[in-house]
């Protein structure tokens, strides 16, 4: 899913054996950020990544679906 406002576009990767969120750059293709997820809990079922409008990101896993808050807590 690509974000309105940049030139990114967010996926699941893996790295390690580990489930990862992928920041990559839309025109080069380069990666940005990862942030590492989790074990085969997280692993993604083919479903595209969303976006919602609070900047959470959402996909499906075998287990259900899963939300990522991309906001801390203060």
């Amino acid at each position: 899913m690509a974000s309105m406002d940049s030139d990114r576009v967010y996926l699941i990767g893996a790295r390690d054996n580990q489930w990862t969120l992928e920041g990559l750059d839309w025109a080069t293709g380069e990666s940005e950020f990862y942030y590492v997820i989790g074990g085969r809990r997280y692993n993604v079922l083919c479903p595209g990544t969303l976006l919602d409008e609070d900047g959470r990101i959402h996909y499906g896993s075998p287990w259900g679906r899963v939300r990522l808050n991309t906001k801390t807590e203060s």
